[in-house]
């Protein structure tokens, strides 16, 4: 399995971008070994990043807004890997780092055990930015000592 660490079902590891930038992304459906997939994924350099979702009433919930945007799931948070054909650890971040290096209208949301921690809001390319992000890819790989962190990252502006 791609992930060894994966966020709960009541976690969240979630990335949102203008609808502009999904338009211009490369969305495929995919074959699984049950058929082909109801739903689109999203793919950065043919690496499967996520699937967009539905979960405004959460995002209302913490406070962003959504008009305009477009919410995916990232494939760490799917429920289950083993059949979803997702990216190792490497692959994934490396795809991860080059639509945030690329663009400057996404909002990276990782949160752990819902409504239980405060949001850390985090500038992309800050030390605490970098931080989460080791602990969130220990968490990722299973390392057992790191927790998955409580975050909302966005683009330096």
């Amino acid at each position: 399995m791609p992930f060894t660490g994966q966020p709960d079902v009541l976690d969240f590891l979630d990335i949102i971008f203008d609808v502009d930038t999904i338009d211009s992304l490369k969305m495929a459906r995919r074959d699984t070994p049950f058929g082909s997939s109801e739903g689109k994924y999203l793919f950065i350099d043919d690496v499967l990043l996520g699937t967009p979702n539905d979960f405004s009433k959460y995002y209302r919930g913490i406070g962003i807004d959504l008009r305009g945007r477009t919410p995916v799931s990232l494939a760490p948070s799917f429920k289950s890997t083993a059949n979803q054909g997702c990216p190792d650890l490497p692959a994934f971040w490396k795809s991860l780092k080059l639509i945030m290096d690329s663009r400057s209208d996404w909002t990276l949301i990782c949160e752990r055990d819902c409504n239980q921690y405060d949001f850390q809001t985090l500038s992309y390319g800050s030390k605490s930015a970098q931080k989460a992000v080791t602990h969130l890819f220990r968490f990722l790989s299973g390392d057992g000592r790191s927790a998955c962190p409580t975050f909302i990252m966005n683009p330096q502006r």
